[in-house]
């Protein structure tokens, strides 16, 4: 081939000369390709320092370029390689130092083409190191690239494509850029089978991912709709979601007769672990958020193991509404759900159940049982015992709403009264404080009588039978909370 200048194969050291000065370079200069049979060498490409005629005088190690990326060096070659050598105006020589089996150097005009026949891979690779002027190259055929394609010049943002064109270009601002024109979308991304993964539509920002979406950072939607259109499409992102538009942000998933969900889910299984859906009006505000716990939490109230809490931050506290005409609000509890409140439309709430109150219930209006077994009255926990000593003047302190009072057997004469102090500081002045012959002694033959204070009250019994008695009768004194105003 007129192509190649020259080819030699070596298997031992020496200083070879590989091409004289000006001859048989092409429009890039010499293209060196180095091949070898079980080869293990070196070979450092160096020019001719000293004059024609005069003893071979080398000098450094040279620049060449690598044909396959265009990077530049100076290094030994040890292995096969396919490299440029942009000056021609000296002899070029392969300072060659060999361990086994042998070399072969071959020095063509660069850019030209070396048939797989002379023992090469086929190349055809025209180098530019410096500025190209000139027309566009264009490519009727497929263009192929062995490793990538480097574009060292940012270029400022073309002109509105056509129809079928495209453009692949670097850009100071935006790094790679690819610009294209469809009708269903602009620049379309397809899996190996050519079926769409996900797409920009025409003259839009939108982007669609057909199937699912999985990110293991921070995802962050702009002022578009982000849309999963497949009907088992998913987003699945293991960072953040983050939404830079104003106004309303809509995630959707069109999925036909399947349920519409969006989950916040922590794999982790660690003590303390949560997963949380926050809301605020900045990163440094949060006003509310959802939080789930994990089973083995020990973060205490109101984040208890294996729970839900929603939760407010802000000064406005927490509103939970249904604004509809007819619209309730239910609340339901029990591995079988079932309802334990409504609040109906008309502001009355039913509670299923019995309600406990650990602190005051306080009513604008009244409090009513409709109960014909229940009523008002006080629980468990809410009474007390005392039994009075000495005497029946003898005073008795309980601090219980609702006390029962074993007097003190002495006898009271008939048509008799006697009084003693009990000392409550449940009791206000206002208070109506109720006394009753509960038990033990003559039913029937007793008054009893409460004259309230702060703090205390005084208890008076009179015996209304016609002869003594000395009983001890078991009193039952009550409080009921009351004002003048």
């Amino acid at each position: 081939m007129g192509a190649v200048v020259g080819r030699q194969t070596f298997s031992a050291t020496g200083q070879y000369l590989l091409v004289e000065a000006g001859t048989g370079y092409g429009q890039g200069g010499w293209q060196i390709a180095v091949v070898g049979a079980s080869w293990t060498g070196s070979g450092v490409l160096k020019q001719r320092t000293s004059p024609p005629g005069s003893a071979v005088a080398l000098g450094s190690a040279i620049t060449y370029y690598l044909v396959n990326d265009g990077s530049s060096a100076t290094a030994a070659l040890t292995a096969a390689a396919n490299v440029i050598v942009q000056n021609v105006g000296s002899d070029l020589y392969f300072d060659y130092t060999h361990t086994s089996g042998t070399v072969t150097v071959t020095v063509m005009a660069a850019g030209e083409l070396i048939g797989s026949e002379e023992g090469l891979l086929p190349v055809l690779n025209p180098v530019f190191t410096g500025t190209m002027t000139g027309p566009a190259i264009t490519l009727t055929g497929a263009l192929t690239v062995g490793t990538k394609v480097v574009s060292t010049t940012a270029l400022a943002t073309p002109s509105a494509l056509v129809a079928t064109a495209f453009n692949a270009f670097a850009s100071t601002v935006s790094g790679a850029v690819l610009m294209g024109y469809g009708t269903t979308g602009d620049v379309t991304l397809k899996n190996r089978a050519g079926t769409t993964v996900a797409y920009v539509g025409p003259n839009t920002t939108a982007f669609t991912c057909v199937g699912a979406v999985t990110s293991t950072g921070n995802l962050t939607v702009g002022a578009s709709t982000f849309v999963v259109t497949a009907a088992t499409g998913a987003v699945a992102v293991s960072g953040l979601i983050t939404s830079t538009a104003g106004g309303v942000n809509t995630f959707s998933a069109a999925r036909s007769g399947l349920s519409q969900e969006l989950r916040v889910i922590n794999t982790s299984a660690s003590n303390n672990s949560y997963s949380e859906i926050a809301v605020g009006t900045s990163a440094s505000n949060e006003t509310g958020r959802l939080i789930a716990m994990c089973p083995t939490t020990a973060l205490g109230a109101p984040l208890f193991a294996d729970g839900v809490t929603l939760e407010s931050l802000g000064a406005g506290g927490l509103s939970l509404s249904a604004t509809h005409a007819t619209g309730l609000i239910r609340m339901y509890t029990g591995a079988t759900p079932t309802l334990a409140l409504t609040i109906a439309a008309n502001q009355a709430a039913t509670f299923a159940s019995s309600l406990a109150i650990t602190g005051a219930l306080t009513g604008a209006t009244s409090v009513i049982s409709a109960s014909p077994t229940g009523g008002l009255g006080y629980g468990t926990g809410a009474g007390g015992a005392q039994t009075q000593a000495t005497n029946k003047q003898t005073g008795v302190t309980s601090n219980t709403i609702t006390t029962a009072i074993t007097m003190n057997n002495e006898a009271l004469a008939a048509d008799a009264i006697t009084a003693f102090t009990f000392t409550n500081s449940a009791i206000a002045a206002t208070d109506t404080v109720v006394v009753v012959h509960e038990s033990a002694g003559t039913s029937g033959a007793y008054v009893c009588n409460a004259f309230p204070a702060a703090g205390s009250a005084v208890i008076s019994v009179a015996n209304r039978s016609a002869g003594a008695l000395g009983e001890a009768i078991v009193l039952r004194v009550t409080v009921f909370k009351s004002v003048s105003a």
